[in-house]
């Protein structure tokens, strides 16, 4: 009896490095994607921002601001409707 304790001891000692192996790399990798997404996050908000810079970008950004030149006439639509289907009730002639 005490030969298969010391054995299944000896086990566990043999085996518990490779475990903890195994859920450290398991962290590492969720660590790594978590740190992809990021750089691919930076790098829409890196481009988000050259854009912006631009002659193009400002103008746009303003644009979704309401903001408007001196001088230019801003026509303001109203929001399109839609009628439900009329149904044609019937002509009824004397």
């Amino acid at each position: 009896m005490a030969f298969a304790w010391v054995m299944f001891q000896v086990m566990v000692k043999l085996v518990h490095p490779y475990k903890m192996g195994r859920e450290e790399g398991l962290k590492v990798a969720e660590i790594k994607e978590r740190l992809n997404s990021q750089r691919r996050k930076n790098a829409a908000l890196y481009r988000e921002v050259v854009y912006l810079k631009s002659a193009e970008g400002a103008e746009s950004a303003a644009r979704r601001a309401h903001y408007y030149r001196p001088g230019e006439i801003v026509y303001l639509l109203a929001p399109q409707t839609t009628a439900p289907d009329a149904v044609a009730a019937p002509v009824v002639t004397p």
